[in-house]
């Protein structure tokens, strides 16, 4: 009982960051579904984790619901509902870092190096996340409206290490941003489902 009380806060905590991120968008904005997953009239997906009819759902980066499949751990069946009943499976290693742990302000571009620890090849995209970390929180940053992402997958064998780069100055307000703590988010895929690995670093 208390393993499953714990595992509700801990789902309460990530739908509550993905209410407010639903939150940021536009009062007009009016959501529908298709195939490819939820999107609104200003043509921007929901992503991440979502409470919908009284079950928890799971919208990868491109904005499709996953089923069949674990996201760090939790498994989500063929409607894509999670599944209560299931144990939390151990996510195996994958990590990601950035080349350096301090950038001046103005930086344009990230490297990251992302990690397989694990004995099976997986994979990802080219899209990432950045997000900062303020009021005891991480909050998303938007892209600029010109910010694009190609449509690749890229492999990630098993022992190895990738370097990506990821670009800052496709951000909405690259030039505003300010000092702090901040992190690139991206989602890796294998044979045992999806997980999410992030890079922090600091622009001074």
């Amino acid at each position: 009982m208390r393993k499953l009380k714990l595992s509700n806060v801990v789902m309460s905590l990530l739908v509550l960051i993905s209410v407010l991120t639903l939150n940021s968008i536009g009062a007009n904005a009016e959501w529908k579904h298709s195939t490819n997953g939820w999107w609104n009239t200003e043509k921007s997906y929901i992503t991440g984790w979502q409470f919908i009819k009284g079950n928890y759902h799971y919208y990868n980066i491109d904005g499709a619901m996953v089923h069949d499949t674990t996201v760090d751990g939790y498994y989500f069946d063929a409607s894509g509902a999670m599944d209560p009943n299931k144990d939390r499976v151990q996510v195996q290693d994958i990590t990601m870092k950035a080349e350096e742990r301090v950038y001046p302000l103005g930086t344009k571009d990230i490297n990251v190096y992302i990690t397989n620890n694990t004995n099976l090849d997986g994979g990802y995209g080219t899209r990432y996340k950045v997000e900062k970390f303020e009021d005891n929180e991480w909050h998303s940053l938007d892209f600029s409206k010109n910010a694009t992402f190609e449509d690749l997958s890229i492999f990630l064998l098993s022992k190895d290490i990738n370097k990506e780069n990821c670009s800052l100055d496709t951000l909405k307000d690259f030039k505003n941003l300010t000092p702090g703590k901040y992190r690139i988010v991206k989602e890796i895929s294998n044979s045992e489902g999806y997980t999410n690995i992030s890079a922090e670093f600091s622009l001074q």
